[in-house]
């Protein structure tokens, strides 16, 4: 997961900093908080307020070194624009790929039935009752369905 960081004036809106970041794919759903924070700095004090807009997102990790030459290039044109706003940008974390969806153990029976009924009609004889049923520890998405066969 990536952090992107991007500090402005009080004056830039959410498109403005969604249009500095034009190319990294990060749109406003990706912002995760704004800040907006008071300095006082050099001598005499100047009072400088700015927001810090926090942006995440993900890319999958054979992505990752384009991702980081793009976030590399923006953030060089962002600081050479001399606009005031700065960007920086760090790698968060890793995260896993998202499971698949649970199966309806319905439907793979559903599906199972459909299947041994074909093969008895191929065989000419009936589908009769479930003898035995499981599922494989670990495997997504199986299950093992025995059936009577019958003849009439």
């Amino acid at each position: 997961m990536f952090g992107v960081l991007v500090t402005s004036s009080l004056d830039t809106t959410l498109d403005g900093v969604i249009a500095l970041l034009q190319g990294t794919g990060i749109s406003a759903a990706n912002l995760q908080s704004l800040n907006e924070y008071t300095n006082y700095m050099g001598s005499p004090p100047q009072l400088s307020e700015t927001f810090q807009w926090r942006f995440t997102f993900t890319v999958p990790f054979a992505k990752n070194k384009d991702t980081i030459a793009t976030l590399t290039s923006l953030q060089a044109a962002i600081a050479k624009n001399n606009n005031g706003a700065t960007m920086s940008f760090s790698i968060q974390g890793t995260q896993s790929s998202a499971q698949p969806p649970a199966c309806s153990l319905s439907d793979l029976l559903t599906s199972a039935k459909t299947q041994a009924q074909k093969l008895a009609d191929g065989a000419g004889v009936s589908l009769g009752n479930i003898l035995a049923m499981s599922s494989p520890t670990g495997t997504v998405c199986s299950l093992t369905v025995k059936f009577a066969l019958l003849r009439f």
